[in-house]
């Protein structure tokens, strides 16, 4: 068992605080040394990370994370060339729901926030 699969336990069990410090330590441990983890991994973990900000009902900080985990997808989806056909629909739900969510608390927002209005309408295009 790795570590994503004790996220998602954590995320199961309704462990929202724990999966956030976690999935956060993770993260940063990842944008140090961009090995550790494969795009897909880093793709969960961004979801768990959303998800848990979303559910502490962070709102502006969730989207951010769920745009970012839009963008990994993003990649994930050029990078990835062969995909089984459960991970592949697996995959593609994750990334509904994060647009989903996106979608549901529109936001004001202002040049210098996270989440711009460019990428929001990108994610929206891709999903589409």
């Amino acid at each position: 068992m790795n570590v994503i699969d004790h996220v998602r336990d954590m995320a199961a069990a309704g462990l929202h605080s724990n999966v956030r410090i976690l999935s956060s330590l993770l993260l940063t441990m990842s944008n140090n040394n961009p090995e550790l983890f494969s795009p897909a991994q880093k793709y969960q973990l961004l979801v768990y990370h959303a998800d848990a900000i979303f559910h502490d009902k962070e709102y502006r900080n969730a989207a951010c994370k769920y745009s970012m985990a839009l963008q990994q997808k993003k990649v994930l989806s050029k990078t990835s060339k062969v995909r089984t056909s459960t991970g592949g629909a697996a995959s593609n739900i994750q990334a509904q729901v994060c647009f989903i969510k996106v979608s549901i608390f529109p936001l004001k927002i202002d040049a210098p926030q996270c989440v711009s209005l460019q990428i929001l309408t990108h994610c929206r295009m891709q999903l589409l």
